[in-house]
């Protein structure tokens, strides 16, 4: 757990350290139910990863369209860091069973970290310009070592 808060934090930081970052709520959109496998590992990762951000965490269902509404609402968000999309292998071939999808499920998204080591979950964000992520590695491993 401590190391997916590491990946997750890295990237909001490296994404937002001029702001003073968290400077609002990030807000975690899960495409499943309330009370499911996924929702619950999201709720339970929440209040750690608010920790170690020093900011608020908010858990969001979207649900409907096997993911799709949850994945087309981050897509739409800015990219700075404060909508992650709880992602799975769905996310992934989404553009091949429905062609038409106003958003790229690979392009537009930037994986994170993985949920655990034996789910096929993970966090991303909405796609950030490389050249906004170059602090990440070293930020990650002063938080990793805490």
């Amino acid at each position: 757990m401590k190391y997916i808060c590491t990946g997750i934090l890295a990237l909001a930081t490296a994404v937002c350290h001029a702001q003073g970052f968290p400077a609002k709520a990030v807000h975690v959109v899960v495409p499943y139910a309330a009370g499911g496998g996924p929702d619950l590992q999201a709720r339970q990762f929440a209040p750690k990863f608010a920790a170690a951000l020093g900011g608020t965490v908010v858990v969001e269902n979207k649900v409907g369209a096997a993911g799709v509404l949850a994945a087309q609402y981050v897509a739409q968000q800015r990219p700075d860091g404060y909508t992650l999309l709880l992602g799975s292998n769905t996310h992934l071939i989404q553009k091949h069973l429905q062609p038409d999808l106003n958003f790229d499920p690979i392009a537009d998204f930037v994986p994170v970290s993985n949920m655990g080591v034996h789910q096929p979950y993970w966090w991303c964000a909405r796609t950030i310009r490389p050249g906004r992520l170059r602090s990440s590695p070293r930020r990650s491993r002063r938080v990793r070592d805490k």
